[in-house]
């Protein structure tokens, strides 16, 4: 069953919030982010105001692709012009582990 507020499912929330850049084919996030630890990152509250806030990236990449492989792999973009945070299109998201995420990330800075 769909997690809902109100009439709106949780799906119909996040694909509210994004815009699509016709040039890179980013998904742009234009919903609340989070500060906290590795810098700004897409987030969604799951039932809305005062419940659990997920990550927009594992949320949308677990849709599209399924549960992460194991609970250590994370959401890595791979968009084609170079890396994006605000990206959350699926299709350029993969599970990665922390560490060939932070690799990843690493080979677009040179």
């Amino acid at each position: 069953m769909p997690i809902t507020e109100g009439s709106r499912t949780l799906f119909a929330r996040v694909i509210a919030k994004i815009l699509e850049d016709p040039i890179t084919g980013c998904w742009i996030w234009t919903g609340a982010f989070s500060l906290k630890n590795r810098g700004q990152r897409p987030v969604v509250q799951l039932g809305g105001r005062g419940t659990r806030v997920v990550l927009v990236t594992r949320l949308l990449l677990t849709w599209y692709a399924g549960p992460p492989p194991t609970d250590q792999h994370e959401a890595g973009h791979t968009c084609p012009h170079g890396e994006n945070s605000r990206c959350v299109n699926p299709g350029h998201l993969v599970w990665m582990t922390r560490q060939e995420n932070e690799d990843h990330k690493r080979s677009y800075a040179i």
